[in-house]
């Protein structure tokens, strides 16, 4: 929960930021779609590695799995 959350932070003497739940759900929310994608590119012999701004394909599979998402972070 958010105030568990909290409390690890303060145990580790942290400064909390209001935004600090939400920041790290944002953190962990793109780092389980980069993995999820990264893994759908590879069975095409593609990698996030070989993202570039024109590369109009992996950014919608990117947005797309996002978009997807539901997962219980601690916001």
């Amino acid at each position: 929960t958010n105030r568990e959350f909290g409390l690890e932070l303060e145990k580790k003497a942290v400064t909390l930021s209001q935004f600090a739940a939400h920041t790290y759900d944002a953190v962990w929310a793109m780092g389980i779609v980069l993995s999820t994608v990264e893994s759908r590119l590879n069975e095409r012999n593609v990698s996030i590695g070989d993202y570039t701004h024109a590369s109009g394909h992996i950014a919608r599979e990117l947005l797309a799995e996002l978009k997807n998402l539901n997962f219980l972070g601690v916001s």
